[in-house]
């Protein structure tokens, strides 16, 4: 009988970082919106992490597009964090 060998896709084990920071965004009332950073200034575009945003009926964090999804939560907790922003 032949050695037959196969290969099974089995599911990641690691959580999806963007749906992390989503997630975590909405358990705050949050919402994350990605804008493109790249008309930015350089010295801007490379200091640009996340910005918190409120508006009369909405409040978002604001990431890069692309951003490192590390970086993102990262910046995405120190926003909730800060006073005032995960009320």
């Amino acid at each position: 009988m032949a050695n037959i060998a196969t290969t099974a896709t089995l599911p990641s084990t690691q959580p999806d970082p963007y749906a992390t920071v989503a997630t975590l965004a909405a358990e705050h009332g949050m919402q994350i919106e990605e804008w493109d950073t790249s008309t930015l200034d350089a010295s801007l575009r490379n200091a640009f992490f996340a910005m918190y945003v409120q508006t009369r009926d909405e409040r978002f964090i604001v990431v890069p597009t692309g951003q490192d999804p590390a970086h993102r939560l990262a910046a995405v907790r120190a926003l909730l964090a800060h006073p005032g922003v995960a009320e």
